[in-house]
């Protein structure tokens, strides 16, 4: 699989601040995982 902690930032992660690099991507994972938020 592609993902993995380096790639993919856990939630929590993002919750205390963590930026995704690649904003678009991340929105596509999430729907594709079905975590966008909705």
């Amino acid at each position: 699989m592609l993902f993995d902690s380096q790639r993919v930032a856990p939630r929590a992660l993002q919750d205390c601040g963590y930026q995704f690099p690649y904003p678009g991507l991340e929105n596509a994972l999430r729907a594709e995982l079905g975590l966008a938020d909705s």
